[in-house]
């Protein structure tokens, strides 16, 4: 019987071509040179802009040829361009597994990682980047991305340091990468200085000036975040990380109901949100809710902000494991078999801790 069940993963490729693949039973790309056709007919239709046709071609040429990396390359750059995020890392990850010496895919997958926060597998490819490319400056941009958000920020100050070594003392993005980096380290006149210099060469990185932001408000310079934070506004208005940070910075100044009403949602005609509000600016407002004693609604903006982040690629709940953990705990710890365990006597001599159990 043919399995025609799709992958869970929302690729449009059925399950056993692609998370069940099994590489063994790849053709070698020789054997492939027939299909060769299909594929740049796929390239004219994405010229054309005919999205849909070139999406079902490629699919049926990966059902034929699911290990040819040419093709695996053209249906993740189609998959990304739809902002379907963890279909694209599947298939650019079958890429790196099937020719780890690929630098571009390393990379493409290491930021993918960076970007979902699975740093672990991040560090491991961004290594791999660096044993393809020692002298590249992407390269170690990379593990100095890792290493900043993963807080060794030692480690990773020698990576940036070594990016404006091979591409030049004046590259903007790194300098305030390493400014990021430097800000973690509590070194906060290095890095006001790093950002200075970078706006100076490229004023409109919106990036550059909301860490440059995060930055003063982080050292309580608030007036100086708000100013940086009308620079930023100025150049993308409606940018929710500019809105997000904007209330963080009004929230520490007390200016909590001003901070609430950057994070509302507007209905449309239809009653649904004219502006979606993403994970991180939701878990801030339920936050700012939270504070404000109005509990109900903070539950409610905390809920929307996880079912959002999941519908954004981040990690689900792992329900079924957890409720078996829950159910081999309770028929162990019977009553019977609990009354037969020593018990520890309370001291009194120390503090005695405080356990939290829960999910």
């Amino acid at each position: 019987m043919i399995e025609t069940g799709l992958c869970p993963c929302g690729s449009g490729l059925r399950q056993i071509k692609c998370c069940a693949l099994d590489l063994a039973t790849l053709s070698p790309a020789s054997a492939t040179d027939a299909l060769t056709p299909m594929l740049a007919q796929a390239e004219l239709l994405i010229n054309a802009d005919d999205i849909a046709a070139a999406k079902l071609l490629l699919q049926q040429f990966l059902e034929l040829a699911p290990g040819r990396e040419d093709a695996l390359v053209l249906y993740y750059q189609l998959l990304r361009s739809q902002n379907n995020l963890p279909a694209a890392e599947v298939v650019i990850r079958r890429v790196v597994t099937l020719n780890p010496n690929n630098f571009w895919a390393t990379n493409e997958l290491t930021l993918m990682l960076i970007n979902r926060g699975a740093l672990a597998e991040a560090e491991m490819h961004a290594r791999n980047a660096i044993r393809i490319a020692p002298q590249n400056a992407q390269a170690h941009n990379l593990m100095g991305l890792v290493l900043t958000e993963a807080n060794r920020p030692l480690v990773g100050e020698y990576h940036y340091r070594k990016v404006l070594e091979l591409a030049g003392p004046d590259e903007p993005i790194t300098l305030a990468n390493l400014a990021w980096n430097l800000k973690n380290q509590g070194r906060i006149d290095e890095a006001r200085s790093l950002y200075e210099k970078s706006v100076k060469l490229k004023p409109d990185v919106i990036q550059t000036i909301l860490g440059w932001a995060r930055m003063e408000e982080a050292d309580r310079k608030f007036e100086a975040a708000l100013i940086l934070l009308d620079q930023a506004g100025a150049i993308a208005p409606d940018n929710p990380s500019v809105q997000l940070t904007r209330a963080t910075v009004l929230s520490r100044v007390k200016r909590t109901d001003e901070a609430l009403a950057i994070l509302h949602e507007p209905e449309a005609a239809d009653g649904a949100p004219a502006i979606k509000l993403g994970p991180a600016e939701l878990s801030e407002k339920g936050r700012l809710l939270n504070q404000l004693g109005r509990y109900d609604e903070a539950f409610e903006a905390f809920d929307t902000a996880k079912k959002r982040a999941v519908q954004f690629g981040a990690r689900t709940y792992m329900r079924d494991a957890a409720l078996d953990l829950v159910t081999r705990l309770k028929s162990f710890f019977t009553k019977r078999r609990v009354g037969t365990l020593p018990v520890a006597s309370t001291r009194t001599d120390i503090p005695q801790p405080i356990f939290i159990i829960g999910f």
